[in-house]
């Protein structure tokens, strides 16, 4: 994407499904354009029909403010992928995990291992 582009992209929000090797990222297809138009309605911000999907290895999700992370089972991800993901979220990104079943112990180990220095925590 050029930087042109990503400028006229900047008033409407989009969320970008991340691809991965592992598991079903591709998972629940209405799910991006719900939580879109749910976001529209609910704040006036406009948003994106488009969805966007891309790999960590990306340099273009640092043009997006929210990343969706989805599936079943394994996350698979390289050390240049996890690399980019905590670059992402020290910059101020913002990442979203679904998980639809059994997910959720792979992607506690991704969060431990992109963040050793600190452990998730529930949320009140």
């Amino acid at each position: 994407m050029n930087w042109v582009l990503s400028l006229l992209l900047v008033s409407q929000i989009q969320i970008v499904r991340v691809k991965y090797n592992g598991g079903d990222w591709y998972n629940d297809p209405s799910i991006i354009p719900n939580m879109l138009r749910e976001f529209q309605k609910r704040t006036g911000i406009e948003t994106s029909p488009r969805e966007v999907v891309l790999s960590l290895h990306s340099p273009e999700i640092f043009f997006y403010p929210f990343l969706f992370i989805t599936g079943h089972g394994k996350i698979n991800l390289s050390e240049e992928e996890i690399k980019n993901l905590r670059k992402y979220l020290y910059s101020g990104g913002f990442v979203y995990a679904d998980d639809d079943y059994g997910m959720d112990e792979y992607f506690r180990r991704l969060v431990a291992k992109a963040f050793p220095e600190s452990k998730l925590i529930l949320l009140p």
